[in-house]
Formats: structure tokens, C-alpha cells, sequence
């Protein structure tokens, strides 16, 4: 495995990790609203990490969805040119 995929691999998974950690700190605060699990200085920066986890994903997600859009327009592209070579090459 390349470096670029462990680091793909360890943002996707920490953001997954880190939304499920905080979906159970938001029940058990609700249920226990007196434990402050919320506003504890841990959850706080667990909830950097993930804000930072999931802008990455954002970022890398648009990278790969321009790059495949502008794959495409660049082979709709040449699609276009070999056939008006063909129509050429007929007359």
C-alpha cells in the first residue's frame, strides 16, 4: 500500500470512528444530561479530530469527482476528434 492510501484509509475510517463515538456522547448525554459528556474538554477534542477528518474527506472527495469529471470531458473529447478523422478519412 502507497502512503496516499494508508492516509485515505486512516481519514475515512477516524471520521466513521469519531461520528459513531459521538452519535453514543449525544444519547448518553441525553439520557444523563448531568455527566456532561458534551462539554468535557476530551469531547472537545475529539470533536476537532473529527472536523478535521471529515475536511479532508470533503477535499479529497471534490479532488476525485473533479478529476473524474474532467476524465471524462477529455475522453467525450477525443471520442469527437476520432470520429471526425473517420468522417474525414471516408470522404
Amino acid at each position: 500500500m502507497n502512503k496516499k492510501t494508508v492516509i485515505e484509509i486512516i481519514f475515512t475510517h477516524g471520521a466513521i470512528v469519531l461520528s459513531l463515538v459521538f452519535f453514543i456522547l449525544l444519547y448518553i448525554n441525553k439520557v444523563n444530561p448531568a455527566m456532561h459528556f458534551i462539554g468535557a474538554n476530551e469531547s472537545n477534542v475529539l470533536l476537532f479530530l473529527l472536523c478535521i477528518f471529515t475536511f479532508v474527506n470533503g477535499i479529497r472527495l471534490a479532488v476525485a469527482l473533479h478529476r473524474r469529471r474532467m476524465d471524462e470531458y477529455k475522453a467525450a473529447i477525443e471520442k469527437k476528434r476520432e470520429e471526425s478523422d473517420e468522417f474525414v478519412l471516408k470522404k
